[in-house]
């Protein structure tokens, strides 16, 4: 997702250090990783961010850490059950991680901004995208309002089509309706769009009422199976063309922003009407019987076309672009 890595130490090592006891976290590492330009966060980084036993880097959201205590459990953190409170668990649980990059310091020039939330740092050369310009040359991650709607660049195809993901499940109207749950069909636990008694197949049906569909683009989409003992390379996929689909566990943006619903994800289980989702409060995702969790709504993920330009906006959360077709409609 790093659109260049111009400014980012590419040779970069991350500490792969076992720590058994808390209490013996080092920022002296004696076990490093191969070179990498990505990492994650170490038990040991976030210690040493506290301050009166507050950090930046605490969320009410559960992610792991990069040191595991031995060979199966890895360090986890949950300030919901007890402020920085960490506990290690089984590697095979759909837990989040934070990635860590090192910026280059004679690169990285802070030009504007504070550093906070509202007005975070504008580094070097990053300029917001102006009117007319294509969308496709813009960066993963930023904002677009499209019909109503508020989604995330999350990728781009061989076509240069731009791939958004929904920052929240599907509202139907300004109430907080959900336009689609996941049991207001039949049995059938897959999003399946050929199928009339899955929700895949009333989303493609129904969305036309809600979203114009004139700037997308039909595409090829992942149904991964659930299995937590393979990496995602290795998990048996079926594909399917939709004009709609909802991400998958491993998919930019398929985590939660602090959103007011748990939704269900695109993986299916082998287990007979299990199903896949995201809790809304702590961000994990869990392989659960339908019944368990009730009636979950989707967010969703689809295609603008390669020329989709910008009309407005500056591609953040607060202010984000909104879009038009190539030719101005």
């Amino acid at each position: 997702a790093l659109s260049s890595k111009d400014w980012i130490k590419t040779d970069s090592t991350w500490c792969l250090d076992r720590v058994a006891d808390l209490n013996q976290a080092s920022l002296t590492c004696t076990n490093v990783s191969n070179p990498m330009p990505v990492g994650l966060l170490t038990v040991a980084e976030y210690q040493d961010s506290l301050q009166e036993n507050s950090t930046y880097l605490q969320t009410s959201m559960v992610y792991r850490f990069l040191n595991k205590t031995d060979d199966t459990t890895s360090w986890m953190h949950n300030s919901m059950i007890g402020g920085n409170t960490f506990y290690s668990d089984e590697d095979n649980l759909l837990i989040g991680v934070r990635p860590v990059i090192n910026l280059l310091p004679e690169k990285a020039y802070v030009m504007s901004g504070d550093g906070s939330l509202n007005s975070p740092y504008k580094l070097t050369d990053y300029e917001y995208g102006k009117d007319n310009d294509l969308l496709r040359d813009r960066l993963i991650g930023e904002y677009i309002n499209y019909s109503g709607q508020v989604w995330r660049i999350s990728g781009f195809d061989e076509n240069k089509n731009i791939k958004i993901t929904m920052t929240t499940p599907f509202l139907s109207d300004l109430e907080g309706d959900y336009a689609f749950r996941y049991d207001d069909v039949g049995q059938v636990k897959k999003f399946d769009p050929t199928d009339p008694t899955s929700i895949g197949y009333k989303v493609q049906e129904r969305m036309g009422l809600y979203v114009d569909q004139s700037l997308l683009v039909e595409h090829e989409y992942e149904r991964p199976q659930l299995d937590t003992t393979k990496s995602y390379s290795d998990v048996a996929k079926e594909t399917f063309t939709a004009m709609f689909s909802i991400p998958a566990t491993y998919d930019l943006f398929s985590g939660t922003q602090g959103v007011g619903s748990s939704y269900f994800l695109i993986d299916y289980s082998t287990e007979p009407l299990y199903i896949v989702f995201t809790n809304a409060v702590n961000g994990v995702a869990f392989e659960i019987d339908h019944l368990s969790f009730g009636n979950l709504p989707v967010k969703l993920v689809t295609y603008l076309k390669q020329d989709t330009l910008i009309a407005g906006g500056r591609g953040t959360a607060g202010n984000p672009y909104s879009v038009k077709g190539g030719s101005g409609q």
